[in-house]
């Protein structure tokens, strides 16, 4: 009843409420000029103040915290004039008005809760639509698209209201910069900030917002500055996305901190997609998808295109010489050096471990200027080991672009072939792709083979010819078969391994191809399993090299010949004498393992250098297939003829078989049956013919009268012997 008014006020003292109209100047001066006297005082409840004769009361509503910052809000009591201030103390209208204190700083601290949570929300969704906006989905494919570094940058620029939006990665050689709608700003000054954003965002883990900052020398000398580290997978930051305003722009706030962190991650994701870690150029798929672009851009099919393919000489080398880390430096600085070559529009990849390839705007004869200059630049490289006696050079194949509708394969296949060439040639040079060049069409039909040889493997149509050996002297031996493979080229033409066999080892195909042979020799076995549990009949398969390093080649083959359920003991194994002695190792846990499960080992072309005679004691090999070079002479060449009767001799001590091959004649077949030999292969006895017909006429090779021996003779495929 003693008080006349009572009012309350907001933390910058203005008023919020109060029991009547009271606009007294004096009164909101009084209460402003206290909220310094709150701050200062955090421990301080009130205030008594004397207005002339009007006592007022002023009691301060603080937050949890009261050291932080102004009050909540003010609540001013003021009593009527000519009242007994003495019965008015302080601690008395405290006393009183305390419980509505109470309720009021609650109310307060709720409403100003709800407030930031509101302003939150609104933040949050606000954030959420200049992302969907900006960073996109990425293609159909949801993998980034060729655009999207761009497309990032326009829209940052756009929704984000600054004047450049700029994304820095000097490990890629990318400096992007976007204008934007914010005020016009001088592109100069990234020149002279963005060394300075790349280190900081190299030190820090989060973005780095500054609302004034000063270049010397600008006519427009302070700019606003929002800026996020752009990291790698690993965690290591490789550059700087920054935004930019003019200093008459509205301040950069934490919210867009949030947005720019999480644009940044899209960014990196997109950088990761779209360059390769090493090299620093585009990745493979990136690269593709690129030049199908281009090929397939009517603007663009005017214009003269060529395609180089760039591979390191003896890349292997200095890598086993100076490790695998000095290797990768080099492939780092040719990186470099490439960025520093090829003109504008251009686009480069590091196709595989060594190898470059390069889409150039450029006519024939300025493209093999590009290939030559990397080659007189590629020799500096070495520098960079620290070691005088390295020598990198490049090999570089250049070809033109014939037509704008070409894929990704074709472009590159004949810049390959020239590069290959260059190889051939010595290294260190560049060729054109020409057609009617020697060396360029043998590797174009080596390539053409190999696409074959591919396609085959994968659409499961190589056939599988096989050959009779047949026995000798004792004609109660079961007769053997060894599995040959023919290939169907484009055409339609049998190709016979002779001319595929050293294209498939030099392009490692020849794991692959053993494997299918092996699979499909058992699978087409099956259905005469009976005769190879009674050992009536054996087949030959051959294991290349090659396929003996593969680490779980053993294991596979032994998974596979225990899944068909055929006896092992019809099915031998041929490995040739230079294959054996190139993988010691290998071949005898391949021998030990397959003769453990049952399977004969045959030891092929025996002879031709006679290093493995001092393992045929200890390695579980069965047969000895006598070289076809000793057999095909023994009728001219005495030493011929006493090697092939030597190997028999020595074979027959051990409880070994012998088999002679390329048996092209019937005096050659008599004289090596006379030598000891057990078996005969070649022309004279029987030549290859599809598996599939043997497998037909199977019973007659296997009865006991073994009719097989007249058949073939009646029908002129084996002779007398």
């Amino acid at each position: 009843p003693r008080a006349s008014s009572v009012n309350i006020y907001d933390e910058r003292g203005e008023l919020l409420w109060a029991t009547h109209l009271s606009m007294s100047l004096e009164l909101t001066t009084l209460v402003q000029e206290s909220i310094a006297d709150a701050i200062e005082n955090p421990s301080v409840t009130g205030r008594f103040k004397q207005m002339g004769e009007v006592p007022v009361y002023l009691f301060w509503l603080r937050r949890e915290d009261p050291a932080n910052g102004p009050p909540l809000a003010s609540l001013v009591v003021r009593l009527k004039a000519g009242g007994n201030i003495e019965s008015c103390s302080f601690g008395f209208v405290q006393q009183i008005v305390q419980p509505a204190l109470d309720v009021l700083r609650q109310d307060l601290l709720a409403r100003e809760e709800i407030q930031r949570l509101r302003d939150s929300m609104q933040e949050q969704t606000q954030e959420l639509k200049v992302l969907e906006v900006v960073a996109g989905r990425g293609t159909e494919t949801g993998q980034p698209g060729a655009e999207d570094l761009k497309s990032i940058l326009a829209n940052s620029a756009k929704h984000m209201k600054v004047g450049m939006a700029a994304l820095i990665v000097p490990d890629k050689g990318l400096a992007m910069t976007v204008a934007g709608d914010g005020g016009k700003l001088d592109y100069r000054l990234l020149a002279k900030a963005h060394r300075h954003l790349v280190s900081v965002a190299r030190m820090r883990r989060e973005p780095l917002m500054i609302n004034k900052v000063s270049l010397p020398g600008q006519e427009q000398s302070e700019y606003r500055i929002l800026a996020a580290p752009v990291f790698r997978p690993d965690g290591h930051a490789i550059g700087v996305f920054a935004l930019f305003r003019t200093s008459s722009s509205p301040e950069f706030t934490a919210s867009h901190s949030r947005v720019i962190e999480l644009l940044a991650r899209r960014l990196a994701s997109v950088v990761a997609y779209e360059y390769d870690e090493l090299s620093g150029l585009l990745t493979r798929q990136a690269f593709e998808r690129r030049m199908k672009q281009i090929l397939q851009d009517p603007k663009r099919a005017q214009s003269e295109w060529t395609a180089l393919y760039i591979d390191i000489d003896h890349m292997h080398a200095i890598n086993d010489a100076h490790g695998m880390h000095n290797g990768d430096r080099i492939l780092k600085q040719l990186g470099e050096l490439i960025r520093r070559h090829i003109p504008p529009g251009a686009l480069a990849t590091r196709v595989s471990a060594d190898r470059f390839a390069i889409l150039l705007p450029a006519r024939l004869d300025d493209s093999v200027k590009v290939g030559e200059a990397l080659c007189q630049n590629a020799p500096q490289l070495s520098a960079s080991l620290g070691v005088d006696k390295v020598s990198v050079s490049v090999s570089v194949g250049v070809a033109r672009v014939e037509s704008m509708e070409q894929d990704f394969t074709h472009v590159l296949a004949h810049a390959e072939t020239a590069c290959k060439a260059a190889k051939a040639r010595g290294a260190n040079r560049v060729e054109s792709y020409q057609e009617d060049n020697e060396s360029i069409v043998r590797r174009m039909t080596e390539l053409r083979l190999v696409a074959n040889l591919q396609r085959a493997l994968a659409e499961n149509t190589l056939q599988l010819f096989a050959q009779l050996i047949a026995p000798l002297g004792d004609r109660q031996r079961p007769p053997q078969f060894e599995l040959l493979l023919r290939l169907i080229d484009e055409k339609g033409k049998r190709v016979g391994p002779d001319q595929f066999m050293s294209a498939a080892q030099r392009h490692e195909l020849m794991p692959a191809i053993d494997r299918w042979v092996i699979q499909t020799t058992l699978e087409s076995l099956k259905p005469h399993a009976s005769l190879l549990a009674q050992d009536l009949v054996g087949f030959s398969v051959n294991v290349s090299g090659h396929a003996l390093r593969d680490a779980s080649f053993a294991e596979d083959i032994e998974s596979v010949i225990r899944a068909s359920g055929l006896a092992p003991g019809g099915l031998c194994f041929e490995i040739s004498e230079d294959a054996m002695m190139g993988n010691l190792a290998p071949a005898e846990n391949f021998m030990r393992r397959l003769s453990k499960l049952g399977c004969r080992i045959a030891l092929d072309d025996f002879g031709t250098g006679l290093s493995a005679l001092a393992y045929l004691r200890t390695l579980p090999i069965g047969t000895l297939k006598i070289a076809g070079s000793f057999v095909r002479d023994v009728l001219v060449d005495s030493k011929a003829d006493s090697m092939v009767a030597s190997i028999a001799h020595l074979a027959h001590s051990m409880g070994l078989t012998t088999v002679a091959k390329q048996v092209e004649t019937e005096e050659v077949c008599t004289r090596v049956a006379s030598l000891g030999a057990d078996y005969a292969q070649g022309f004279s006895i029987a030549s290859p013919v599809p598996l599939r017909e043997i497998l037909s006429e199977l019973p007659l090779y296997t009865t006991p009268a073994k009719p097989y021996l007249a058949v073939q003779m009646a029908s002129g495929k084996i002779g007398n012997a």
